[in-house]
């Protein structure tokens, strides 16, 4: 679907988790983030790696991490892009260079991005996303470096999230241990 006039906004991982995890995160977001001329875009294997990421690392069971999902996708209407064998050669071989001269001028391994991110920012930049969420440096940094935006949520919806994963964790921990 072609939205002219309307900015494209990439949603990242790291980002969509951090907006799921917390419902004030995601309200408050929505109020303050979320004109009506922008579109929001995911990867379609965002979907899985979140899910996997709410049950392994913020104790979700498996039917309150679809929940979520579900309801993210919802509140922020996403729109999904996916990844195509064409985009490897051309697409993907642009992503894979922007990225090495990311570590290059930075002197940072760590900012070494993996297939799946290179995918991701694929699909974006096939789908015109002009601007990304992310937490991600190496994400980000990549995206710059092909004339993307980066856009940073707010350093309170990090904080929240990481008090949630705390609580989560320790109910699940005193949960197991009453069992």
């Amino acid at each position: 679907m072609e939205f002219k006039g309307f900015d494209k906004i990439g949603m990242d991982t790291s980002a969509l988790i951090i907006l799921s995890i917390c419902p004030s995160n995601l309200e408050d977001f929505k109020d303050r983030f979320c004109p009506v001329e922008r579109v929001f875009y995911h990867a379609a294997k965002v979907h899985h790696e979140i899910i996997g990421v709410l049950i392994n690392t913020f104790c979700f069971d498996k039917d309150e991490a679809k929940g979520w999902w579900d309801r993210l996708v919802k509140t922020l209407n996403l729109n999904i892009v996916y990844w195509h064998k064409n985009f490897k050669e051309e697409i993907e071989n642009k992503v894979i260079e922007a990225n090495k001269q990311v570590v290059l001028e930075s002197g940072k391994s760590k900012f070494r991005i993996g297939l799946p991110d290179i995918k991701i920012i694929s699909c974006f930049l096939n789908e015109g996303v002009n601007k990304v969420y992310t937490l991600d440096k190496g994400f980000g940094n990549t995206c710059i470096k092909l004339g993307m935006g980066v856009l940073m949520l707010p350093p309170e919806y990090i904080r929240k999230s990481n008090e949630i994963r705390k609580l989560n964790k320790k109910f699940y921990r005193t949960q197991k241990k009453g069992d």
